[in-house]
């Protein structure tokens, strides 16, 4: 599973990422060509710093550019790694020798010019980034059946997950209780040829977001990814459940190898668990499920209702970020609480702080306050601007620091992810954020 899941990490991670600078690694990086025909040389990706990354602070490799969904910069072994980057540390090279050993290489190198889109293709000729993102939801989505069907089985029948199927062998063709028209051997025949089918048109498909997201208007009878933005939304959110049901899995089939029949995911036979000291696997268990639900919860309510996240920068100084000669607070950007409550009607007041996505880049998310309100008239330094319905008119609290509506112009409600209400960190500064308004610049429509 880690090789599957290298492209990114688990959601409780997620954040938010301020404009500051990029630097790259130090390193040395040379692109070679093997055979006749050489394919132009690969742009470096330009890098973003207000993506969310798998850990703050962390930088992402060159070939995670953030153009996959859930794609947080995690590879720390490089397995995702192109071919054609061939690093050298420069204190390695000997220009005494006739010949420089090149590091290991991580893939298959072929040219770009020379792929070509046929189906079955073998896997060692397509290994990369878009292998591994078809490998990691094909995966996460039978994690999250099976899941679902252990926990279901147990609650249903009172027998442990792992001993279930057992039961059903032994009791003749049935399913939780309910007898079957058919034999076991059949119907292990049919899903066989039924699965078999679907994945043999699936690795038909040429296009690589057919492959990624295969049935199309059948598989969305409702319109429910008709809209752009909320097909991310809802691709995001398949990425980040798959992953979380991956490593659940991953636990129950530890717990069930450890514990044997005792290891109950329901804990149901509480006897035996009251008899079992604090250092057994099943105890241990027990407690991991229960932090494993906490955490399934508080990313509910962090999709849902309210999140915590970073803020990188000086362009909401000294709201954020002040400049100050504590070490404390040197070492560490502000965290900040956003309810999102507010975007079930789009109820916002001038001065509030509020977190959206950049109207230039999508990918991008800003914190900024709010000036202008949909009809008023905003002054700047060159102009009067009218900010239209759906529309609000935002700047930073440190203007020259701030790119802001001066920039890229009033930005649409609909981008909005919700309102800052709350500082939560560091300690010596928790407290309300409050509202400043500039009425001197404001005119009513």
């Amino acid at each position: 599973m880690a090789a599957v899941t290298n492209a990114a990490a688990t959601s409780s991670f997620m954040g938010t990422r301020f404009p500051d600078v990029y630097t790259s690694s130090g390193r040395f990086v040379a692109r070679f060509g093997f055979g006749g025909k050489k394919a132009a040389p690969k742009k470096a990706s330009k890098q973003t710093s207000d993506r969310p990354l798998w850990y703050p602070g962390a930088v992402a490799p060159d070939w995670l550019d953030g153009s996959l969904v859930g794609d947080y910069g995690f590879d720390p072994f490089g397995l995702g790694k192109p071919a054609e980057y061939l690093q050298y540390d420069l204190d390695s090279l000997d220009q005494n020798l006739a010949k420089n050993m090149a590091g290991e290489i991580i893939g298959t190198r072929t040219e770009v010019a020379d792929v070509k889109a046929t189906p079955f293709q073998p896997y060692s000729e397509v290994f990369g980034l878009q292998r591994f993102r078809e490998c990691e939801l094909i995966h996460g989505r039978w994690a999250m059946l099976a899941t679902l069907g252990a926990l279901t089985v147990e609650w249903l029948t009172g027998v442990t997950w792992q001993d279930a199927g057992k039961v059903e062998l032994v009791e003749g063709s049935s399913y939780l209780g309910q007898p079957l028209p058919f034999s076991m051997t059949t119907l292990i025949w049919i899903e066989v040829l039924v699965i078999g089918f679907i994945e043999f048109q699936r690795n038909a498909e040429l296009d690589p977001e057919k492959r990624l997201y295969p049935g199309g208007k059948y598989f969305d009878p409702l319109g429910l990814a008709a809209d752009p933005e909320k097909k991310a939304t809802l691709q995001l959110a398949e990425i980040k459940h798959a992953r979380l049901a991956m490593v659940a899995f991953l636990g129950f089939a530890v717990q069930a190898a450890a514990t044997g029949k005792d290891g109950s995911i329901l804990a149901r036979d509480s006897s035996v668990v009251g008899n079992l000291d604090m250092g057994t696997p099943s105890v241990l268990w027990n407690v991991a499920k229960k932090c494993f639900t906490v955490g399934v919860i508080s990313l509910t309510v962090s999709d849902l209702f309210s999140s915590i996240v970073p803020v990188r920068g000086a362009s909401m100084s000294p709201t954020f970020n002040p400049k100050t000669n504590s070490l404390l607070e040197s070492l560490s950007d502000d965290r900040v609480l956003v309810e999102k409550l507010c975007l079930s009607n789009y109820k916002f007041s001038h001065g509030d702080v509020i977190v959206f996505c950049s109207p230039d880049n999508h990918k991008e998310k800003h914190i900024k306050r709010i000036v202008g309100l949909p009809g008023d008239w905003v002054g700047t330094i060159y102009d009067v601007v009218h900010i239209p319905e759906g529309h609000c008119w935002v700047e930073g609290d440190n203007l020259a620091s701030s790119l802001d509506s001066r920039s890229f112009g009033p930005v649409p409600l609909g981008l909005v992810k919700g309102r800052v209400t709350h500082i939560l960190w560091p300690p010596n500064r928790v407290s309300s954020v409050e509202r400043k308004t500039s009425r001197n610049r404001v005119s009513p429509s």
